[in-house]
Protein backbone atom coordinates (compact mmCIF):
# COMPACT_ATOMS: atom_id res chain seq x y z
CA UNK A 1 0.00 0.00 0.00
CA UNK A 2 1.35 3.17 -0.73
CA UNK A 3 1.99 5.99 1.38
CA UNK A 4 -1.36 8.03 -0.03
CA UNK A 5 -3.33 5.31 -0.07
CA UNK A 6 -2.33 4.58 3.76
CA UNK A 7 -3.07 8.41 4.11
CA UNK A 8 -6.21 8.01 2.59
CA UNK A 9 -7.54 4.85 4.83
CA UNK A 10 -5.93 7.07 7.69
CA UNK A 11 -8.37 9.95 6.98
CA UNK A 12 -11.25 7.04 6.66
CA UNK A 13 -10.72 5.89 9.73
CA UNK A 14 -9.82 9.74 11.85
CA UNK A 15 -13.25 9.00 13.72
CA UNK A 16 -12.61 5.77 15.09
CA UNK A 17 -10.78 4.85 18.17
CA UNK A 18 -9.17 7.75 20.59
CA UNK A 19 -8.02 10.73 18.83
CA UNK A 20 -4.38 10.84 18.97
CA UNK A 21 -2.15 14.00 19.36
CA UNK A 22 -1.16 14.91 15.76
CA UNK A 23 2.78 15.60 15.36
CA UNK A 24 4.10 18.92 14.99
CA UNK A 25 4.51 20.48 11.39
CA UNK A 26 8.42 20.08 11.14
CA UNK A 27 7.40 16.00 11.90
CA UNK A 28 4.50 16.55 8.90
CA UNK A 29 7.73 17.43 6.80
CA UNK A 30 9.78 14.47 7.91
CA UNK A 31 7.05 11.98 7.73
CA UNK A 32 5.83 13.53 4.10
CA UNK A 33 10.14 13.09 3.19
CA UNK A 34 10.62 9.41 4.51
CA UNK A 35 7.12 8.23 2.69
CA UNK A 36 9.28 10.01 -0.95
CA UNK A 37 12.16 7.94 0.14
CA UNK A 38 10.30 4.82 0.87
CA UNK A 39 8.40 5.66 -2.58
CA UNK A 40 11.52 5.70 -4.56
CA UNK A 41 13.01 2.70 -2.85
CA UNK A 42 10.51 0.30 -1.01
CA UNK A 43 13.02 -2.65 -1.36
CA UNK A 44 15.03 -0.83 1.66
CA UNK A 45 11.68 0.43 3.75
CA UNK A 46 12.76 -0.60 6.68
CA UNK A 47 15.95 0.83 6.33
CA UNK A 48 15.29 3.97 5.41
CA UNK A 49 12.63 3.90 8.49
CA UNK A 50 15.26 2.73 10.67
CA UNK A 51 17.70 5.54 9.19
CA UNK A 52 15.12 7.58 10.90
CA UNK A 53 14.68 6.17 14.35
CA UNK A 54 11.33 4.36 13.30
CA UNK A 55 9.76 0.97 12.26
CA UNK A 56 6.83 0.31 10.33
CA UNK A 57 4.37 0.35 12.64
CA UNK A 58 5.70 3.84 14.25
CA UNK A 59 5.78 4.99 11.09
CA UNK A 60 2.03 3.87 10.63
CA UNK A 61 1.10 5.28 13.84
CA UNK A 62 2.55 8.52 12.63
CA UNK A 63 0.64 8.66 9.54
CA UNK A 64 -2.70 7.92 11.54
CA UNK A 65 -1.67 11.00 13.82
CA UNK A 66 -1.19 13.33 10.61
CA UNK A 67 -4.50 12.02 9.51
CA UNK A 68 -6.51 13.00 12.45
CA UNK A 69 -5.62 16.57 11.74
CA UNK A 70 -6.96 18.48 8.37
CA UNK A 71 -4.81 21.16 8.15
CA UNK A 72 -1.90 18.39 8.89
CA UNK A 73 -3.32 15.99 6.52
CA UNK A 74 -3.14 19.04 4.05
CA UNK A 75 0.09 19.37 4.55
CA UNK A 76 1.72 16.02 4.10
CA UNK A 77 -0.60 15.80 1.11
CA UNK A 78 0.96 18.65 -0.38
CA UNK A 79 4.64 17.55 0.22
CA UNK A 80 3.93 14.72 -1.68
CA UNK A 81 3.63 16.18 -4.41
Amino acid sequence: MTPARILLFACLLAGCGSTPVPPTVDQVSEVAAIATAVKADPAHADKILADHGLDRARFEALLFEIAADPDKAKTYAAALK
